[in-house]
């Protein structure tokens, strides 16, 4: 990719790069799964469905497990994960700290409902640093890992997408900000971390992995670098 002299815009994702989220939604499943016989843990969970509709799993498990699976198994779950997020729901380490200091345009591009997103972000203290520039995977055609999203934000925000930098904690999410043309970092730093995850983000193209919001800044300030003197030798601007 050709490597951009200077980041125009960050875009976030939100649910497991912003807000802690993901852990409790798989907690939660993991937990209706085993009473209906299935063996999982959370870890295996994530590192096989991250990004999967809930809707689908327990029945692909039963399948494999042989285990009948209640059809409304998870009918509820939607509604129990909100509840449970009014007491369990967290920042991510560093997020606040990190938005505050970047001193550049940013944004949110999430596959939560617009309502969800900005319920979160707000849960957690993190509106004001980004509204209005909330942006959902339900206002445009396709989700992840189609580009739609990122270069609906993009647009939105009069940047070029070459010059976006992305930050994603889902394969699904890093492969959708290859397809836009943009820089992508893995982040696996929250509490969805699962063994092998950060080269999972990698093999999925991803230019770099945090394992700490606190150090974007350092990243992009590479990025700036690399941009001024050339690309490096595997053509990406975060090696």
């Amino acid at each position: 990719m050709t490597v951009a002299a200077e980041t125009e815009l960050v875009i976030f994702d939100l649910d497991g790069v912003l807000v802690d989220s993901e852990i409790v939604m798989a907690r939660l499943l993991t937990e209706r799964l085993r009473t209906a016989g299935i063996a999982i843990d959370t870890p295996t969970l994530i590192r096989r469905f991250h990004y999967t509709p809930i809707e689908t799993i327990p029945k692909r498990l039963g399948r494999e497990q042989g285990v009948t699976v209640a059809d409304d198994l998870v009918a509820d779950l939607w509604e129990v994960y909100y509840r449970v997020l009014e007491t369990e729901l967290n920042a991510i380490a560093g997020a606040e700290e990190t938005v505050a200091a970047l001193g550049l345009p940013k944004c949110i591009a999430s596959g939560s409902r617009p309502e969800n997103l900005r319920w979160k972000l707000q849960h957690v203290g993190l509106l004001d640093h980004f509204e209005p520039a909330l942006f959902s995977a339900f206002d445009v055609p396709h989700g992840k890992p189609a580009p739609d999203v990122f270069l609906h934000a993009a647009a939105r925000m009069k940047a070029r997408p070459e010059s976006c930098l992305v930050i994603e904690d889902a394969v699904v999410g890093v492969q959708a900000a290859r397809a836009a043309g943009m820089p992508v970092l893995g982040f696996a730093g929250g509490g969805h971390w699962y063994p092998g995850m950060e080269e999972s983000l990698a093999a999925a193209g991803a230019d770099a992995v945090l394992s700490d919001l606190r150090d974007l800044a350092g990243m992009i300030a590479d990025r700036v670098e690399a941009g001024r003197t050339g690309p490096h030798e595997n053509g990406t601007a975060l090696a």
